[in-house]
């Protein structure tokens, strides 16, 4: 209805107000209302009691002792509030006062009690009451007055409280709408800083606000600035690494192609072959983690958990890479591996696993073994696999799971992509488990704790 917030406010709260307004003005007016009807009629009653008190019965006929000082009171078509009596005695009217209500012509189906009517367009209240003598109904006796006074006290009433509203309504809107431009003041100056960041510069919003809402909304916009920022700067380093991890393999295959070029010895040529195999094999690495990554990123990938049995897992790893440990004389321990199952997912562990034992191959010294130890302790499946490689310093230990990430012992001796630990990471956090690193002299150890359900 309302594209503004302020607008959308001030009218709510208007109709809120009108609201309150209209059931104040509605429950006022039945309460006068029904206290004036009860007034009247005590009133009326105190009348005609008063009345039979001063009636006297002689020779047979009802009359009114001191008739004209009570006909002075209140019972002329002159008096202030008139009240009309009518006194009837075997079925003839036999007193009536000479005012503004016409005596009533029928009295033959009234019992005694109060009863509305309607006289000259204005309603009339009325009470009838017996006039008992010795225990005997001589007669009946009729007292009314006109309820003119009431409908005019409500029509004001109504006048009063339609002119309340309406300037009740135009005070409402002006007032809700300062108030409602007071109270989004914070907002609108957050939004106009919003407005003036750049993404180059995510300047952090201003907090000296006194309401704890505002505060709280500006400490969220901040924690996710960070984030922001903290995003676009890895994805600021991310694009630089990898347009330099692709751009080395390049660099390489550019380079032999010209020296294949300027040569015919077919040895040479066999030679470059093999290299630019090694860096398409690279660039393929690369590209698939970089695709796993980015699939990791954007939340497309789910974990489907089943029961797995780590000691197959490393099993099937280890007969997978048995030609590249033959030819570099590794000899990988697998006597400490128990039959110890975790809940997870199976292509996701066999990506984990792979990336682990790689890893320790490649960076293992030729003729030396890989220790490969699994376990349960608690709830926990604890697997450890060590390498008498290369290794790593004690400082880069936290550095590992980065990605292109890579110590400088390795960077020059061992190709590699500098994703695998990264993606391993990923896959270890998905499954509730941690992942610790070891340094060893020589080699690394890699610790890591799944839980079992």
């Amino acid at each position: 209805m309302f594209s503004s917030i302020k607008i959308k406010l001030t009218f709510y709260y208007s109709i809120l107000l009108i609201f309150i307004l209209s059931i104040l003005g509605i429950s006022s007016y039945l309460f006068i209302s029904q206290k004036t009807k009860i007034n009247i009629d005590k009133h009326l009653k105190i009348e005609v009691d008063e009345m039979i008190y001063t009636l006297v019965h002689k020779n047979g006929k009802i009359e009114v002792a001191h008739f004209d000082e009570w006909e002075e009171e209140e019972h002329l078509p002159n008096s202030t509030h008139p009240i009309y009596v009518e006194i009837i005695q075997n079925d003839k009217v036999v007193l009536q006062t000479e005012n503004i209500i016409t005596p009533l012509e029928d009295w033959s189906n009234l019992s005694p009690g109060y009863y509305n009517f309607i006289y000259n367009k204005t309603l009339v209240r009325s009470i009838i009451k017996p006039i008992i003598s010795d225990n005997d109904t001589i007669g009946y006796i009729n007292t009314s007055i006109t309820l003119k006074e009431l409908d005019d006290i409500q029509n004001s009433f109504i006048s009063i409280a339609l002119f309340i509203l309406f300037i009740g309504v135009i005070v409402s809107f002006v007032a809700g709408y300062i108030i409602t431009k007071r109270f989004l003041a914070p907002i609108l100056h957050i939004s106009n800083q919003i407005k003036r960041m750049k993404t180059t510069s995510l300047v952090r919003l201003s907090n000296n606000y006194d309401d704890i809402e505002i505060v709280e909304i500006t400490n969220e916009l901040n924690y996710y600035l960070d984030r922001l920022e903290k995003t676009i700067n890895s994805i600021k380093q991310f694009s630089a690494d990898a347009s330099h991890e692709i751009k080395t393999p390049l660099t390489i295959m550019k380079s032999d192609i010209e020296q294949a070029i300027k040569t015919d010895d077919k040895i040479e040529l066999i030679k470059v072959a093999h290299s630019i195999l090694d860096e398409i094999q690279r660039l393929q690495d690369i590209t698939d983690k970089l695709t796993q990554l980015s699939l990791i990123e954007n939340g497309n990938l789910e974990i489907e958990t089943e029961t797995i049995w780590l000691n197959d897992v490393l099993f099937n790893e280890i007969n997978r890479i048995k030609n590249t440990t033959i030819q570099k004389g590794i000899v990988i321990n697998t006597s400490n591996i128990s039959s110890v199952s975790c809940s997870g997912d199976k292509n996701w562990l066999d990506i984990l696993f792979r990336n682990i034992i790689d890893n320790a191959v490649k960076y293992s010294f030729d003729n030396n073994k890989i220790d490969v130890d699994v376990r349960q302790e608690s709830d926990y499946a604890n697997v450890s696999i060590r390498d008498y490689g290369t290794g790593v310093s004690k400082n880069e230990l936290d550095l590992l799971t980065n990605r292109f990430f890579r110590s400088d012992r390795i960077e020059s001796s061992t190709s590699g992509s500098g994703l695998g630990l990264s993606i391993c990471n990923w896959i270890i956090k998905k499954h509730k488990g941690r992942i610790k690193f070891k340094s060893h002299r020589p080699g690394l150890e890699v610790k890591i704790k799944l839980p079992i359900k």
